[in-house]
C-alpha cells in the first residue's frame, strides 16, 4: 500500500511510528487521521535514498518526542520492531502502545512494554479508540512543554547543535526567572504553588499489563497497595479502592472520572510480574485540564514489592508537594521484604476477599490463600489480619456463632499488632471485635481512634465507627463520620444506605427516607435501601408503604431473617397478628437452621406486645453474643420495653449507658 504522506523532517516535536509493513492497510489510516489532525508523523517514509537504514531509524528515534508502536502479532515477531522498541527504551523516549487483538508477546518485550502506557483498540469503539488515542498523544507531548515552552531538536548535524545550545540557554533563563519569579513570571505560569494545587487524587485500576484474566488479582492489588499508602498521608484526600475500582475497564476521559470523584488529580499505570520480576509504571495527571505532571517506571524483585509501593508513594507525595509528617514519613519508609510465594498468596487471599459476597466459596478461598501466606511467612503480618477479618465475618456467611469464631479473631489480629502496631487494618479489626463480641465500648473507640490516625483516609473504618458511634446515640457526630466516608467513597452506596439507618436510630424519619429514596432512584434493586426504607416508614405510621418495601428487600436478598423479623414487627403494628404469627413461624425455621439470631425473634415479640417472651429472646442473644445487641439501645422497634427495668439491666450487662 502506498504511504500517504511524507514524513516529518523538521524541528518541532513529532511522533515516530514503529509498526509491521504486513499491517499498513490498518495503519495507514490512523496514521493519516492524526496528521490530518496536525500531529507531526516520523514514520519509514523518511528515509533517505542511499542512507543506512539502522542510522536513519536510530536518528529517527533518539529524536522523536513520542514512539508510538502499533502492537499486532505480526509486529510482536518482527525483529526490526523489537529492535525499535528496545532502542526507544533505552534512549528513554516516551513509548505508547496501541494493541490491536490478543497478542502472545516474546518475554523479553512482555517485560519492557509491561512500562508502558497502552491503547486496547480492539476493545474499544472505531470513534472511542481515535479519541483515546489523540488524547494520549497529547497528553505525552505536553508533558515535554510541563516546564515552559520549548523548540524540539532533530539530531541532525550542525543545526541540531545550534538548536540544542538555544535551547539550553533558554531554558536556563526561563529557569533563573522562575526561581526568581522574575516579574511575576512563575505565577502567571503556573500560580504561587509553581504547580497546579492537588489536595485529592484516586488511583485508577493499575492495567494488567499480562493480559491474561488470572493475573487480575496481580494488578488489583498492586492498586489497592499503592491507594492504601497514598492514603496514609492525612494531607491528601484519597479516593477508596471501592469507588476506583468501578473504572476498570471504563471508557471514559480522566476529566470526566475526576469529575464523578471530585479529585484534583489521578494517578494511573501498568504492573506486570514475570520471572520473579514486577514493573510497575504510574504516572500522575492534572484531572482538570487533562495534564501530565509526571510518570516513571519502577523494576524491582517481587520480594521488595512492598519497598517498591511505599516508594512510589513517597514519590508521589514529592511530586505533588505534600508535607508529610514526621509519622507518615515513617510509615513510608517502613516496610520489609517479603517471600514472593507469600506475598502471591496474599494477593491472591485479598482478591477474593474482595469478592466475598459473590458466594461463600471466595471466603473460603481467601481464608486458604491467606493461610498459604502465613505458612510461608509466619511474620507476614497482614496476613494475619486478613485472617481475623475472616474470622470476624464468618457468622454473617455461616452457621458458625460467634463465641466459636471471634477468639480466633482475636488471636490473629494480637499477633498482627505484634508483628506490626503501625497497620491501622489491624487496629480497626481490632476495634470491631471489641464492639460486637467483647462489648468493650471504651476499648472500641481507642482502637477506632488509632487506626483512624495512622490512616485517615479510610473509608471503611470511618463507615464502622459511624456506626459504633451511632449505636451509642451520638447520632450527629456519626453523621458527621459517614459523610467523610462518603467523600472518600462517593460510589459506595452502602454508605448512603447507612446514612439513612442512622437518621433512623436518630428518630429523624423524614431525612432518613429522603436520603434512601434518593439511592433507590439511582439503585432501584439495592435491598438495604428497601429494607431501611421499610423501617422509617413503619414508624411514620405508613404500613403499607412499609410492607411493600420489605417485600421488595425480601424479593431482593431471598427473604433473609433480618426481613422478615422486619416483616413481623410491621404486620404487628398493623394489626394483622396472623401475618406476624406466621413470620414467627419462618424465623423459628431459620434458627432450626442455624442462621437466626434471638434478637430477630425478639423485634417479633416486641411488637406483639409479648413482653416477657421479647425479654427471654433478648437474653438468649445475650448468651449467643449476638452481634445485633450492639444496636439495642437505639432501635426504635424496643421503644415500647424501654420503660421496664430488665431493658436497662440488659443495656447494663452488654455495657452500653442506658
Amino acid at each position: 500500500m502506498k504511504r500517504p504522506f511524507s514524513a516529518y523532517q523538521g524541528d518541532e516535536p513529532y511522533v515516530f511510528v514503529c509498526y509491521a509493513h504486513e499491517n499498513a492497510d490498518a495503519v495507514y489510516p490512523e496514521l493519516q487521521r492524526l496528521h490530518d489532525a496536525g500531529v507531526r508523523i516520523w514514520y519509514d517514509e523518511g528515509i533517505a535514498p542511499g542512507a543506512r537504514w539502522s542510522d536513519e531509524l536510530a536518528r529517527a528515534l533518539s529524536g522523536a518526542a513520542l514512539v508510538l508502536f502499533f502492537c499486532t502479532a505480526q509486529s510482536a515477531k518482527s525483529k526490526h520492531c523489537q529492535d525499535e522498541v528496545n532502542f526507544a527504551i533505552d534512549e528513554r523516549r516516551p513509548l505508547l502502545v496501541v494493541q490491536d487483538g490478543v497478542v502472545d508477546l516474546p518475554p523479553g518485550m512482555r517485560l519492557q512494554l509491561g512500562a508502558q502506557q497502552s491503547i486496547l483498540k480492539h476493545e474499544l469503539s472505531a470513534q472511542q479508540f481515535v479519541d483515546k488515542l489523540a488524547v494520549a498523544i497529547k497528553r505525552q507531548l505536553g508533558a515535554l512543554t510541563a516546564s515552559g515552552p520549548q523548540k524540539h531538536v532533530t539530531t541532525r548535524g550542525p543545526r541540531r547543535r545550534q538548536a540544542l545550545v538555544a535551547a539550553i540557554v533558554a531554558a536556563i533563563i526561563l529557569a533563573a526567572a522562575l526561581t526568581f519569579n522574575a516579574a511575576g513570571l512563575r505565577d502567571r505560569l503556573w500560580g504561587n504553588g509553581g504547580r497546579p494545587r492537588i489536595e485529592s487524587l484516586a488511583v485508577l485500576p493499575l492495567e494488567n499489563f499480562s493480559r491474561d484474566p488470572n493475573q487480575d488479582y496481580f494488578s488489583d492489588g498492586m492498586t489497592e497497595m499503592l491507594t492504601a499508602n497514598l492514603a496514609q498521608i492525612s494531607g491528601l484526600r484519597v479516593i477508596s479502592r471501592t469507588s476506583a475500582m468501578q473504572y476498570k475497564g471504563a471508557h471514559k476521559s480522566l476529566p470526566e472520572i475526576a469529575r464523578e470523584l471530585n479529585v484534583d488529580a489521578i494517578v494511573e499505570g501498568s504492573v506486570l510480574a514475570s520471572e520473579g520480576k514486577v514493573r510497575i509504571t504510574a504516572q500522575l495527571i492534572y484531572a482538570p485540564d487533562d495534564k501530565h505532571l509526571w510518570a516513571q517506571t519502577y523494576d524491582r524483585n517481587l520480594s521488595d514489592v512492598l519497598l517498591l509501593q511505599t516508594e512510589v508513594a513517597r514519590t508521589i507525595a514529592d511530586q505533588i508537594e505534600v508535607t508529610l509528617t514526621p509519622k507518615e514519613e515513617l510509615q513510608l519508609t517502613g516496610a520489609r521484604r517479603v517471600d514472593p510465594v507469600a506475598q502471591d498468596a496474599y494477593l491472591r487471599g485479598r482478591y477474593y476477599w474482595q469478592q466475598r459476597d459473590s458466594g461463600p466459596e471466595n471466603l473460603k478461598k481467601a481464608f486458604d490463600y491467606f493461610q498459604q501466606a502465613l505458612k510461608k511467612d509466619p511474620r507476614y503480618a497482614l496476613a494475619y489480619v486478613g485472617l481475623s477479618q475472616y474470622y470476624s465475618v464468618l457468622p454473617f456467611y455461616s452457621q458458625s456463632t460467634p463465641d466459636e469464631v471471634f477468639p480466633r479473631a482475636k488471636v490473629a489480629v494480637a499477633r498482627a499488632l505484634e508483628l506490626d502496631n503501625t497497620l491501622s487494618e489491624g487496629h480497626a479489626t481490632l476495634a470491631y471485635i471489641k464492639t460486637y463480641y467483647d462489648w468493650d465500648w471504651e476499648g472500641a473507640e481507642a482502637e477506632f481512634k488509632r487506626s483512624l490516625a495512622l490512616n485517615s483516609n479510610d473509608s471503611t473504618v470511618l463507615h464502622w465507627y459511624s456506626r459504633f458511634i451511632a449505636s451509642l446515640g451520638r447520632i450527629d457526630e456519626a453523621l458527621v463520620e459517614i459523610q467523610h466516608a462518603r467523600e472518600l467513597d462517593p460510589l459506595e452506596p452502602g454508605l448512603k444506605a447507612n446514612v439513612g439507618v442512622i437518621y433512623y436510630f436518630g428518630r429523624r424519619y423524614d431525612q432518613a427516607i429522603r436520603e434512601l429514596k434518593e439511592l433507590l432512584e439511582k439503585d432501584p434493586n439495592f435491598s438495604t435501601a428497601h429494607w431501611g426504607l421499610g423501617l422509617a416508614y413503619e414508624q411514620k405510621g405508613m404500613f403499607t408503604q412499609a410492607i411493600a418495601e420489605f417485600k421488595k428487600a425480601s424479593g431482593l436478598e431471598n427473604s433473609g431473617p433480618n426481613t422478615v423479623a422486619s416483616m413481623g414487627h410491621v404486620y404487628s403494628a398493623e394489626g394483622d397478628r396472623m401475618s406476624a404469627m406466621k413470620a414467627l413461624d419462618k424465623l423459628k425455621t431459620f434458627e432450626k437452621e442455624g442462621r437466626l439470631s434471638p434478637y430477630q425473634l425478639a423485634v417479633v415479640y416486641a411488637g406483639l406486645g409479648e413482653t416477657a417472651k421479647a425479654f427471654e429472646s433478648l437474653d438468649r442473644a445475650l448468651q449467643m453474643r449476638s452481634t445485633l445487641l450492639s444496636y439495642l439501645k437505639m432501635d426504635p422497634r424496643f421503644d415500647g420495653l424501654r420503660k421496664d427495668p430488665r431493658f436497662d439491666r440488659l443495656l447494663r450487662r452488654i455495657g452500653i449507658p442506658g
